[in-house]
């Protein structure tokens, strides 16, 4: 699966497939493209891959470890912390 024109926020994340996948600072608040694959998430700007995370299967999570590039994914799985997204609460109005 393949998402093209996906915006970097300011927090230098992507969202793709429910989850948020990080991506080097130089390129916060630009335009990237996010490839699924079935064992990793690439992320592709200016024509080169500028970060690669293991693929979660969990949703609602936040991936911020990439695999340096060169490095075999399997072996990459123990290192690739994985971060719940925090629940937001409803603010109640007074009682």
């Amino acid at each position: 699966m393949i998402h093209s024109a996906v915006a970097v926020d300011k927090y230098q994340t992507v969202a793709f497939d429910a989850n948020r996948y990080s991506v080097p600072r130089p390129f916060a608040f630009r335009m990237v493209t996010v490839k699924g694959y079935v064992d990793r998430v690439v992320i592709v700007a200016d024509g080169q891959a500028v970060a690669t995370h293991t693929r979660s299967l969990k949703t609602r999570v936040m991936i911020l470890v990439s695999v340096p590039q060169g490095v075999e994914t399997g072996r990459m799985n123990q290192s690739c912390e994985q971060y719940p997204t925090p629940a937001i609460s409803p603010v109640s109005s007074g009682p």
